[in-house]
């Protein structure tokens, strides 16, 4: 069998800030997800539930508000979309390399600022197939490691979980999924929800079309 070829596609436009951003870009008119070549981007639906890793230093304070973060998804989609696999060390979930396909680690580290000097809270990678354009393969979920930037860190989760699943920001201020997730209605909208749940049922994609 020939091995899938694949590539990392680093995705900063998960970035969720403290500011107003002076210019938003409307959503794809095809879909409420990112695009890849201008394909939306989504997980096959065999993989879900997708299971999350999360690093052995996350603290308890912030696991609890992944978990919060998680049942609040698997709640307003009506499907397990996420759960915690399992708790890892550092060395082991450092690496693309060294995780199994479909999963999502969670880290925290010193994020910083961005270079317009906004507060970076969290951000989202992600790693798609050439083979399968679109399909996601993994997902990274990186949070800033100073507790006291957040203020809600639940909301931080549920807008970086939304980017793991494709999708992209909102320019609705009502959006979780708005750039600055802090000063949005920090609601759940219903064609992101509607867009998660056409993954988990297989609209998107079916197991016939990958290996």
């Amino acid at each position: 069998m020939l091995r899938v070829v694949e590539r990392v596609l680093v995705i900063l436009v998960a970035l969720v800030t403290t500011s107003m951003a002076s210019c938003i870009q409307p959503r794809p008119p095809v879909s409420p997800g990112n695009l890849d070549d201008g394909i939306p981007i989504q997980w096959p639906a065999y993989r879900f539930p997708l299971p999350i890793y999360v690093e052995d230093s996350v603290p308890g304070p912030a696991q609890t508000a992944l978990q919060m973060a998680i049942m609040r998804w698997n709640d307003a989609v009506g499907y397990d979309v996420f759960y915690i696999e399992r708790i890892v060390d550092w060395t082991w979930i450092g690496f693309y390399e060294t995780y199994p396909r479909g999963t999502i680690p969670v880290t925290m580290m010193e994020l910083g600022s961005t270079r317009d000097g906004r507060t970076q809270l969290g951000l989202c990678q992600y790693t798609t197939s050439l083979r399968v354009p679109g399909m996601m393969i993994h997902a990274r979920i990186l949070i800033d490691d100073d507790l006291t930037r957040h203020g809600d860190l639940v909301s931080v989760f549920v807008h970086e979980l939304g980017h793991s699943v494709g999708l992209t920001h909102d320019p609705n201020i009502e959006s979780i999924m708005f750039p600055e997730a802090l000063s949005s209605l920090k609601r759940l909208m219903p064609d992101d929800i509607e867009y998660v749940r056409s993954q988990v049922t297989g609209e998107y994609l079916s197991r016939s079309s990958v290996d």
